[in-house]
């Protein structure tokens, strides 16, 4: 089997900032998202690397950073799964914050998104039919 092709730059730092996070080294990992928004000026890398801080910021226990850094990435140029996924991690963050009005409306945003995975769609219809018990 032909191996997948080597990243490189932009890309290969955005993987790396991935694995960082998926082991849970959060300090690596936030460290590489922001050398993500260093290397390029493109929003839909830069997308990226904020989703990554911010859910960084969800695991530290520092909701109010995560919730105004799912909005930058918002306010980018995410691809379908990114701009989803940061919907449905505000609607869990204002639940969790007792706001339901707020959430009710980031999971029917999510719901929105033309080509949201599946993954999404479930868990923001799940969300719209009742609050997110952490």
């Amino acid at each position: 089997t032909a191996k997948p092709p080597e990243l490189t730059g932009v890309a290969k730092t955005l993987a790396d900032a991935d694995q960082a996070y998926t082991d849970r080294d959060l300090e690596r990992a936030k460290l590489t998202y922001l050398r993500v928004l260093e290397q390029t000026t493109e929003p839909s890398w830069h997308a990226k690397a904020y989703y990554g801080l911010a859910r960084v910021a969800v695991l530290q226990r520092d909701p109010e950073t995560g919730d105004r850094l799912f909005r930058k990435v918002l306010e980018l140029e995410p691809d379908a799964e990114t701009k989803s996924w940061s919907l449905l991690y505000l609607a869990r963050l204002a639940d969790s914050q007792g706001d339901r009005d707020q959430a009710v409306e980031n999971y029917k945003a999510a719901l929105a998104v033309p080509d949201a995975p599946e993954s999404v769609r479930q868990a923001a219809q799940k969300g719209v039919a009742e609050a997110f018990k952490k």
